[in-house]
């Protein structure tokens, strides 16, 4: 066979900032793992850019969610903060639209962190792999991270 199932591949930064444990999401849908496994990060500045080359599947009507689908058939969702819906979309601008195909590093969302932060809303940013009993994590890079650059978590499916 020309392309093992078993190779592994990964999922880049979606933001420059710094890589978390999911546990240390402020937000127990995200910490214990309810939605997928995955990474958290602490955005630096407001840009998310896509994990991996696929197609945008949603983008939530108030633009602070978006699920990513690669060629595995990984489904990733990318959550902006922490109860951000309650932004009602204010202070989000989506650069995609449902359906359309796009490569790791393309922008997927400016967003208006100081807005945010201002509202006492925690900016960490969940990015998990929702339909994540297809995979196995082999290895999780945590720290600080350039969007679209920098490798953050390493898997291959079963």
């Amino acid at each position: 066979m020309l392309f093992s199932s078993k190779k592994e591949k990964t999922l880049l930064s979606v933001c420059d900032g710094e890589v978390i444990p999911t546990e240390n999401i402020p937000d127990d849908v995200f910490s214990r793992g309810i939605l997928g496994r995955g990474y958290g990060i602490k955005p630096k500045n407001g840009k998310i850019v896509s994990p991996v080359d696929g197609i945008v599947e949603v983008v939530t009507d108030t633009s602070h969610a978006y699920t990513v689908k690669n060629s595995d058939g990984l489904q990733i969702l990318i959550h902006i903060g922490v109860d951000t819906v309650s932004l009602e979309g204010k202070g989000f601008n989506p650069c995609v639209r449902e359906g359309q195909k796009i490569k790791a590093g393309d922008t997927l969302c400016i967003f208006d962190i100081e807005k945010i932060k201002q509202r006492g809303i925690p900016t960490e940013t969940a990015v998990l792999i929702t339909n994540d009993d297809e995979i196995e994590i082999v290895k999780c890079k945590y720290g600080t991270a350039e969007a679209g650059v920098t490798p953050v978590l390493q898997y291959r499916m079963k």
